[in-house]
């Protein structure tokens, strides 16, 4: 666990009192947020370059990109990188960077003007398996449904299938309230109309759903949780990797009335672990709050063997956080160089269930490109078929195994 005491790295940070350090609000309101056409974008570059203090970063180079790919580092991220530089990771700080910051290979990606927002082909399947669905519901299965409860995040990851609604959220946000009330009012009817096919399991998602208040929150678990059939509902957030300060003994308190209740966390890299994350997911864990990761495989970022094996075991694990999907990054405008070869995925998943312990195995997933949802891929172990039985493969060789007469 990379510790994260002090703020004297970053000398602005080591003035601000810690009653302000440690409020979430205040950790937004002092992040450097960029959107394409911010009038006030040198200032807020001139800002992250004062944070980072890093002489390779490129100001004319990051000044061209923000004008199409957003920006958005906290207080708390640019202290993180900052201290795993001078901390001898600078191997991770520059990893890192890759996915916080917009990178030369984006220079030349042409936005279509109707940017495909999802990547995942669930406009083709809202045409055919589930018509009149609410702009603010993606659904793939029966059984459970995406809901965007919000278009603000705490960060601009690069390889975000939603980065340009993040980056547009001041347009989006205003039809937010009347998209959640829709995707209520939408599975409230569908499970009073189809008792056999039941949605079960609503998934707030965004943006980052924990970028909305505790009482706004609160309104919406309460809503979900009213509607006959609904028996769980999962967050997918950010905010604990990269804004912990967000998890706090009021929010824990709110969830709590909500059981079962998960939190899927997007962690990316080992690099964003430290002791302020920790402290956010010990408060979770400690009650009762199911934890779950969501990774993406991201080419010259996390795809080794090693980095994964610490971030599932040595951090995860410890943190009683369920390593759950390990994704191959889905297709989406200006995310090529990110993407990894699915067979050097599978050679991942092969070590990885060799050198780990069952606990620490993620699921490794694409989603599906005509709305089939995710496809869960394995390294397969069989070899052939006999008239008698199967030869697969072990870590520690070829074995026959005899099928049942």
């Amino acid at each position: 666990m990379k510790l994260l005491s002090g703020r004297d790295t970053i000398p602005e940070f080591a003035a601000v009192p810690d009653s302000d350090w440690g409020r979430w609000q205040w950790q937004k309101q002092h992040s450097v947020t960029i959107y394409p056409n911010d009038c006030n974008k040198a200032r807020k570059l001139a800002t992250l370059f004062r944070w980072l203090d890093d002489s390779n970063l490129n100001l004319e180079l990051l000044s061209e990109l923000a004008e199409v790919w957003a920006i958005n580092i906290t207080p708390h991220t640019a202290l993180q990188l900052v201290r795993l530089r001078q901390g001898g990771r600078a191997d991770w700080y520059a990893q890192m960077l890759k996915y916080l910051l917009p990178t030369r290979e984006r220079l030349d990606i042409k936005v279509p003007q109707q940017f495909v927002r999802e990547g995942m082909g669930t406009e083709e399947r809202r045409q055919s398996a589930y018509r009149d669905l609410p702009w603010s519901v993606t659904r793939l299965y029966d059984n459970r449904v995406v809901v965007r409860a919000s278009t603000i995040c705490a960060v601009a990851c690069q390889f975000c299938f939603r980065q340009h609604d993040v980056a547009e959220h001041h347009e989006l946000e205003r039809n937010v309230q009347n998209g959640i009330k829709s995707a209520i009012g939408y599975v409230r009817k569908w499970n009073i109309e189809n008792p056999l096919r039941r949605i079960s399991d609503v998934i707030l998602s965004g943006g980052d759903p924990l970028s909305l208040g505790d009482k706004a929150l609160g309104e919406i678990l309460a809503a979900f949780k009213a509607i006959g059939g609904v028996e769980l509902v999962r967050i997918d957030t950010k905010y604990p990797a990269v804004l912990p300060q967000r998890i706090t003994p009021e929010l824990v308190q709110l969830l709590r009335t909500f059981q079962p209740i998960m939190m899927s966390i997007h962690f990316t890299h080992p690099g964003e672990l430290c002791a302020e994350v920790k402290r956010a997911c010990d408060l979770l864990a400690d009650n009762g709050i199911m934890l779950a990761s969501h990774t993406p495989l991201l080419r010259g970022v996390n795809d080794d063997r090693e980095t994964l094996k610490t971030l599932f075991w040595n951090e995860f694990v410890q943190m009683r956080t369920r390593p759950h999907l390990l994704i191959h990054t889905i297709d989406t405008p200006g995310t090529g160089h990110f993407r990894v070869p699915l067979e050097q995925g599978l050679d991942i998943m092969r070590f990885l269930e060799a050198d780990l312990s069952g606990p620490a195995h993620p699921l490794f997933i694409v989603y599906s490109t005509k709305g089939g949802g995710k496809i869960h891929l394995l390294p397969s172990p069989i070899k052939n078929r006999t008239s008698d039985g199967w030869m697969m493969d072990t870590w520690v060789g070829e074995e026959f195994y005899a099928d049942p007469i």
